[in-house]
């Protein structure tokens, strides 16, 4: 959450990536054998996240009649920056909008993040611990 708001001068925090229903059957059916046809299916139906974890990160989404993961489809099937992400299909417009937030896995420590909190006066040991709770710090 510390990222939402911080102005990164290179990248907004959220992205939007866009495909058609051609597109996305081409991709989906490919990695996953699914069976999407844009012309006898409603688009619309296709996917359904169906889980996420507590960072907000995309557990499993529903894609057809298989279910997959969040990690798999940023990284295998779309390519994207974060599995932290939301779909959404407008009929009017045939387009399927795929929004991420933030980047990468969401495990670990985000660089962006300490950064943002280093500038907010929190020091390393704060940050470490908020990162990585339940560790003890050896000095």
């Amino acid at each position: 959450s510390i990222e939402e708001g911080y102005s990164y001068s290179w990248s907004p925090f959220s992205k939007d990536y866009t495909y058609t229903p051609e597109q996305m059957a081409e991709r989906m059916n490919g990695a996953l054998g699914t069976n999407l046809n844009p012309a006898n299916d409603d688009p619309a139906t296709w996917l359904e996240i169906t889980s996420r974890t507590d960072g907000k990160y995309v557990g499993t989404v529903r894609v057809g009649n298989t279910t997959t993961t969040g990690r798999k489809i940023r990284e295998s099937i779309l390519g994207l920056r974060s599995h932290a992400f939301d779909i959404s299909y407008d009929a009017d417009s045939r387009i399927f909008t795929v929004t991420t937030y933030g980047y990468g896995h969401g495990v670990g420590l985000s660089q962006w993040g300490a950064k943002a909190l280093a500038e907010q006066g929190w020091t390393y040991e704060a940050i470490l611990t908020h990162y990585f709770p339940g560790t003890q710090l050896c000095r």
